[in-house]
């Protein structure tokens, strides 16, 4: 088996099908040569680094990392997140082998001044790499959220749209009527570029009250979900004030919003975390410790954007 590492501008368009095609193989989900340059090429460097493992002229391994630039306590740094680590189903089994491919990766990576690699781990290869990779867990993300309908369960619910679009109405009285003064909440680790490179159902907004805000309509099984991030300032009352004004969107079943947050807004449920459909950990790995150190595996210092997530890495 052979192991090279490539950015992706140095690509022929062939090996970026390849990838393509054992994306679908690993995952059983189409990613288009436009998918790929959407996520892998629209970066804040123009490219992203691959470490891809090969068997005569097959691939059947990849590990990816896009590289982001990031605010690391008012210090300019560039981070990576970690996506699409598959292996070909005929080459599985062998952790050596991730362990080969994410060694030879991270050393290019820190030749290019990337100091922290991280991701969103799904529960397949989780244990491999904070055992093998040696990550380290730095949260279990919470999940909040409150429907807005309930036929996109079934059609017969339909009769109750009515009944608790009524009860988000009155929750929303609630909601964002405090006159107490707030100091918005200040995160130490901030990815620099907000701005959707790919704009597929992803919007930039302003509440009626200034506040500024991102979401993503993103389909889930059946629920058209709206999934909010980067409420700027950040305070109880203008994170409650964002929901209230997208509980009035017609488009949507259902409010999420995926992270850590240091209050209990009262129009949107914090899910238990045996009750969450899957389990959402951000982990990472310290590459350069001159620039970053153990600070950054304090959740409280992290501002999570849950748009940038790759749920199949």
């Amino acid at each position: 088996m052979n192991f090279i590492v490539r950015k992706t501008n140095e690509m022929s368009r062939v090996e970026k099908e390849k990838i393509c095609d054992l994306f679908f193989e690993v995952f059983a989900i189409q990613k288009t040569l436009e998918d790929f340059i959407n996520q892998f090429e629209n970066t804040d460097l123009g490219c992203s680094y691959f470490c891809l493992a090969y068997d005569k002229d097959k691939i059947v391994g990849s590990y990816a990392a896009i590289p982001e630039f990031y605010s690391y306590f008012g210090k300019s740094v560039v981070f990576a997140q970690s996506v699409d680590t598959m292996i070909k189903p005929d080459y599985q089994g062998n952790p050596f082998t991730l362990k080969k491919m994410t060694n030879l990766l991270y050393t290019e990576l820190t030749k290019q001044n990337v100091s922290f690699v991280y991701g969103f781990p799904n529960d397949n290869i989780y244990l491999i790499r904070e055992r093998v990779l040696k990550w380290k867990n730095i949260y279990n993300l919470d999940i909040y959220l409150i429907p807005l309908n309930l036929s996109f369960i079934s059609k017969n619910l339909k009769i109750f749209d009515y009944i608790l679009k009524k009860i988000v109405l009155l929750i929303n009285i609630f909601a964002a009527n405090s006159k107490k003064s707030e100091i918005p909440i200040h995160r130490n680790i901030i990815k620099k570029n907000t701005v959707f490179k790919s704009k597929k159902n992803k919007f930039k907004a302003i509440s009626k009250s200034g506040v500024q805000f991102n979401y993503s309509v993103k389909k889930v099984k059946n629920a058209r979900v709206a999934i909010l991030s980067n409420i700027s300032p950040l305070t109880k009352i203008n994170f409650e004030k964002v929901v209230k004004e997208m509980t009035k969107f017609d488009e949507v079943d259902m409010i999420s919003y995926i992270g850590h947050l240091n209050f209990k807004p009262i129009n949107l449920f914090k899910l238990y975390k045996k009750n969450q459909p899957k389990n959402i950990r951000l982990s990472g790995k310290i590459l350069r410790e001159e620039v970053v150190d153990d600070r950054i595996f304090d959740i409280n210092n992290w501002q999570i954007n849950p748009l940038d997530f790759d749920w199949s890495s």
